[in-house]
């Protein structure tokens, strides 16, 4: 599973370096590295502590109960920037987006992924985190006509390999 592991992140590696992007250092970038390493702990942990939960309690339950707690704690800490919005300038279609971005990406994606927690276990859950890039290179390039190089492929491939590798 640890090969299988390094294989899929040596292909996330190849996607990031493929996009062209330059890297910076410093402390704005040291900033953003240690928010960015930070989430990425927490969301280790919390897949973690799943596991004996969604062995007592439905997967769904457990999630409805995350969501609304992290609902709660994002609000409260959104209200300052709430105030200062321009919410007339607001249409419809905004509203619909932050809608469906809530109930697709945030809520239906936490279920699956405590479900995956529950029957995977948290380890072979995490991987399946390795394929995000892999989407949203594919994401971009239909969306938002972002240039596909081959070694987002070939990193596409072996990420997805490696994943495969290590779930077998």
């Amino acid at each position: 599973m640890i090969v299988g592991m390094l294989i899929s992140l040596a292909g996330v590696v190849m996607i990031v370096i493929g996009s062209g992007k330059k890297m910076e250092f410093g402390i704005a970038a040291l900033a953003g590295d240690l928010i960015s390493l930070s989430a990425g702990a927490l969301w280790a942990l919390n897949t973690t502590l799943q596991k004996p939960i969604v062995a007592r309690y439905p997967a769904a339950q457990v999630s409805l109960i995350m969501l609304t707690v992290g609902a709660i704690g994002l609000s409260l800490l959104a209200i300052p920037a709430a105030l200062l919005l321009p919410w007339q300038g607001a249409g419809p279609t905004h509203y619909l987006a932050a809608l469906m971005s809530g109930l697709l990406s945030i809520g239906a994606a936490n279920v699956i992924w405590t479900y995956g927690v529950k029957f995977l276990g948290p380890g072979r859950t995490s991987l399946f985190s390795n394929l995000i890039p892999v989407l949203a290179f594919l994401i971009s390039y239909f969306t938002l006509d972002e240039q596909v190089l081959p070694i987002h492929f070939i990193g596409a491939a072996v990420t997805v390999g490696g994943v495969w590798y290590a779930r077998r």
